[in-house]
């Protein structure tokens, strides 16, 4: 075999133990030169694996910067947690979530009670009688509207934790 000469994919896979079909894909890659001699490949074949083997080959290069960034946000992040698990100032998600329910039910008994206390102020200041069922009509709503948007919240934490 000259080493100057043409060489076709069959006796360069035989040369370099792999099959004519995996130098066919070399040489559509780009990783090998198209016709080129048996010095070309040797060299463009030895190169590709020593780019390969120090994890610099093309897409295997954005696939591990990738992964590097993704380990190095994980680490930060973990990071962030450890701190504030320190400081005393991480709050689990289920706790959370039971804050916001919780708080909603507060805040719906307080709305409720102030109604209740502004009818029995006007009644009494103006020596009139106001029907409890005309401000329910118009409080109950806006009551079950904050229970409902707390109880999606509350959810949406408890989801993401999972």
């Amino acid at each position: 075999m000259d080493i100057d000469s043409q060489v076709s994919a069959s006796a360069f896979g035989r040369l370099v133990n792999i099959s004519q079909q995996a130098v066919s894909k070399h040489v559509a890659d780009g990783h090998l030169r198209k016709g080129g001699t048996l010095a070309e490949w040797l060299f463009d074949y030895c190169e590709h694996l020593r780019v390969q083997a120090a994890g610099r080959g093309g897409d295997k290069q954005a696939d591990l910067a990738a992964a590097k960034t993704e380990e190095a946000q994980v680490k930060a992040a973990l990071g962030r947690l450890a701190y504030n698990e320190k400081l005393g100032t991480l709050v689990m998600a289920d706790d959370a979530a039971q804050a916001v329910v919780n708080w909603a039910a507060y805040a719906n008994r307080e709305i409720r009670g102030a109604v209740e206390r502004l009818r029995q102020a006007l009644e009494k200041e103006h020596g009139i009688s106001i029907d409890a069922s005309t401000l329910s009509d118009v409080v109950e709503p806006a009551i079950e509207r904050i229970g409902e948007f707390a109880g999606d919240v509350a959810e949406g934490l408890t989801d993401s934790s999972e």
